[in-house]
């Protein structure tokens, strides 16, 4: 980086300062280049996709390069003001050329740590076909911390994860990867070359120039590169790129920064340890009765063989699960907050708010109420496509939510794992190790898809991160629609969305193998706006409760999807799943322990078209014992015929309920944010708990009878009595949250690489 040139200016820093902004922004591009190579191994791409990816990825390397050069300054100037003074330090920010030298010194730092960030990174990718992640890191620990390898779960900690002896193995294999490093290093030399030698014959004797003539402009234009670098040229900053439309999900994780992706999950892990959050999780039981209790409450010991992963479990499939002839088409319907109380409900117009004293006094309507019922001219019916949908589907009465947000909800249904406390997986732990359904399908042949009517990351949630690494072949969000679809709300209407779906199924019947896809309405999330296509919203929109009106508008956006698919026989080979993601935002009850439960009330449809009903015993069934969205997964593969051998399902396959009464024992498990709380749902009644208050409450599993809803003091005496089948509750409650919360932090509920050959 020894820059000489005769005049004065050519020698300045922000002369250096650009070469070296420049040089860290080729070094990573020229990673990025390097890793094409095997992004083309897995996927070949359309030239959209690729120069997608060229443009994403370069301004996040831009935003890393800026900030790099920054921190080298930054460096420099603080060694500068400790040995010289806090005066010398003052003066040097007004002339930042005083401290060229010691910039150069710390830009070589900078620069050394960059190349080793990406060399690893670089191996990594080849290894795994992800940037660095929760495994490496992992690694990484147990390198400097080694913990003992006893294979033994302890009383706070469950034994440690296989990263070290994984990688080690594969680091020793020196024919197998010195090849691949020497390549990389060769690419990154020629464009250290290139740009030093493009550098000081063409654009130092231009920037000299510039500098001499104006070097005020000069330092602006530098600034204003600068803002622009660091903001990655687009409003939402770094997180833009997590937004970027990139449908293709190898692609879209390939444009990721892999310093930037690494920093993540490296600050996560630290602060995570740092906070002590295991200690206080178990600190509500230890982890070793958490292990037995909850191998208890979700199968037989027997069949939890692995002390490492203590969760994972053998899974032979059930004798009396329903098995399609061949893998068929699964279409996945995820509705924004259904509450599965409002369903069979009718408003009436003069007056609307009665329909809280339907919810809370009398019994909900069964399916077949709910589709015969009729209602008077001053009566609106709210869902009578789902009412009628209920009477030709396999229906479950008592389905619950595990989370009460969507992020937790869609984790829980697509990986059958019940959500962490605090922020969701697919925000905060993206990067940890899964065994999610979509990718069993994908293993088996299937096309992977997932339908959004937002931006992939509006909540800066990660959602598209998290299915890029678990099976999700395609991501298609807002950007994806046509120009004319429209918006309302949060984003495009449930009109639109299922527009967007029928034609991605016309597209994908074209193809030979199966398809997987997936989608989420918006439409009745707040602030409730729907377009006015039917009477009936006319007269609701003055409810309220704007929800009532949108959920009416979700049930004619349904029925009139259900109707173009069945009459251009689309759904054909298909079997269709309509479920909520959580109940209402705002929790609704007559008593507060109903409220809180009623997140967590949804209802669950599996809708088989006629073309597989010489496969199933019935296609119309209601089943009225417990399940959740855990269950979703293995019901799914089970059907198809595609469980795995092992597996870290915290769920069951519901299709032997099909035909036999094989569900009694069955219970639910919810974790709520909204409240801090955890539950349990058995048969008989939702439990849950309140960690801020430390209280027990107890509720209906359907959100009636309020007065019978009694709340119980953490120190209750039947809660500590042995004998008490509130004993049982609590422990089940706390062995279920402890263990799967310990489990999830510490990289202990799957190995791809261990145990990939089992599916």
């Amino acid at each position: 980086m020894n820059i000489s040139q005769p005049h004065n200016a050519s020698r300045s820093f922000w002369h250096l300062f650009f070469f070296v902004l420049i040089l860290f922004l080729l070094l990573q591009q020229g990673q990025r280049g390097f890793l094409f190579s095997e992004a083309l191994t897995i996927e070949v791409p359309d030239l959209e996709i690729l120069l997608k990816t060229a443009m994403t990825g370069f301004r996040a390397d831009a935003i890393v390069s800026t900030l790099a050069v920054g921190f080298a300054a930054l460096l420099a100037w603080c060694y500068l003001a400790l040995r010289n003074g806090w005066s010398d330090a003052r003066r040097m920010l007004r002339d930042p050329d005083s401290f060229r030298g010691a910039f150069r010194t710390s830009s070589w730092m900078v620069g050394g740590a960059l190349m080793l960030v990406l060399m690893v990174d670089m191996g990594y990718y080849h290894y795994a076909h992800t940037h660095l992640d929760f495994v490496f890191f992992e690694f990484i620990e147990d390198l400097i911390f080694p913990r003992e390898q006893s294979g033994v779960v302890t009383e706070n900690t469950p034994a440690p994860n296989q990263a070290l002896q994984q990688t080690g193995a594969e680091l020793q294999e020196i024919k197998k990867w010195s090849w691949i490093v020497a390549g990389f290093f060769g690419v990154e030399i020629l464009l250290t070359l290139g740009w030093w030698i493009g550098f000081r014959t063409l654009l130092s004797p231009l920037f000299t120039r510039c500098h001499s003539l104006s070097p005020t402009m000069t330092r602006y234009f530098l600034v204003l590169c600068l803002t622009g670098g660091l903001m990655g040229f687009n409003w939402y900053g770094p997180w833009g790129i997590q937004r970027a439309n990139i449908t293709n999900s190898v692609y879209y994780m390939l444009a990721q920064n892999p310093l930037w992706h690494a920093g993540e999950v490296g600050i996560g892990s630290v602060f995570y340890r740092l906070s002590g959050a295991t200690a206080g999780i178990v600190s509500t039981m230890p982890m070793k009765e958490a292990v037995i209790v909850s191998q208890s409450a979700l199968g037989h010991p027997e069949q939890f063989l692995n002390p490492q992963y203590p969760l994972l479990r053998h899974t032979a499939p059930q004798e009396n699960s329903i098995k399609f002839k061949k893998p068929v088409n699964v279409l996945l319907l995820f509705v924004e907050g259904l509450d599965r109380r409002y369903l069979g409900q009718a408003i009436n117009v003069n007056n609307p708010s009665d329909l809280r004293q339907t919810f809370f006094n009398n019994p909900p309507p069964t399916p077949e109420n709910k589709a015969n019922a009729n209602t008077s001219s001053e009566h609106i019916r709210l869902t009578p496509f789902l009412d009628r949908l209920g009477t030709e589907s396999i229906y479950f009465d008592r389905f619950f939510s595990n989370g009460d947000m969507t992020a937790r909800a869609l984790f829980s249904t697509l990986c059958s794992y019940y959500p962490r406390r605090g922020w969701a997986v697919m925000r905060a732990r993206y990067t940890h190790e899964f065994l999610c359904f979509p990718e069993v399908l994908k293993q088996a042949g299937y096309w992977t898809e997932m339908v959004v009517g937002q931006n992939r990351d509006r909540n800066y949630d990660h959602i598209a991160l998290f299915l890029a690494r678990n099976g999700i072949h395609q991501f298609l969000d807002e950007n994806s629609f046509p120009p004319d679809a429209q918006k309302l709300g949060l984003g495009l209407t449930d009109e639109s969305l299922f527009d967007f779906v029928y034609e991605r199924v016309k597209d994908l019947r074209k193809e030979s193998r199966p398809y997987f896809l997936s989608t989420l309405t918006v439409g009745t999330h707040h602030p409730y706006q729907f377009p006015m296509v039917h009477p009936d919203l006319e007269v609701l929109q003055k409810h309220p409760d704007q929800y009532v009106p949108a959920l009416r508008y979700l049930d004619l956006a349904l029925e009139r999807f259900f109707a173009k698919m069945q009459k251009e026989d689309l759904f054909k080979d298909t079997m269709v799943l309509v479920l909520g993601d959580h109940g209402r935002h705002e929790g609704i009850g007559g008593s507060d322990p109903a409220a809180r439960g009623s997140h967590f009330l949804v209802p669950f449809y599996i809708w088989i078209d006629p073309s597989l009903e010489s496969d199933v015993p019935t296609r119309s069934k209601v089943i009225s014992h417990i399940a959740s969205q855990v269950d979703i997964g293995p019901t799914i593969l089970a059907m198809n015929n595609l469980t795995p051998a092992m597996a870290p399902f915290l769920g069951q396959d519901l299709s032997c309920a099909f035909h036999t009464d094989c569900l009694a024992n069955n219970i639910a498990f919810v974790s709520g944010a909204h409240d801090d709380a955890i539950g349990i749902v058995n048969q008989d009644f939702m439990w849950l708990y309140r960690f801020k208050v430390k209280t027990f409450f107890r509720t209906s599993l359907d959100g009636q009878h309020p007065e019978q809803d009694p709340v119980f003091s953490e120190l209750a005496p039947e809660l500590s009595d042995i004998n008490s089948p509130l004993y049982k509750i609590r422990q089940q409650m706390f062995g279920l949250y402890v263990s799967s919360n310990v489990l999830l932090e510490e990289g202990q509920i799957w190995s791809k690489k261990e145990f990939a050959k089992e599916f």
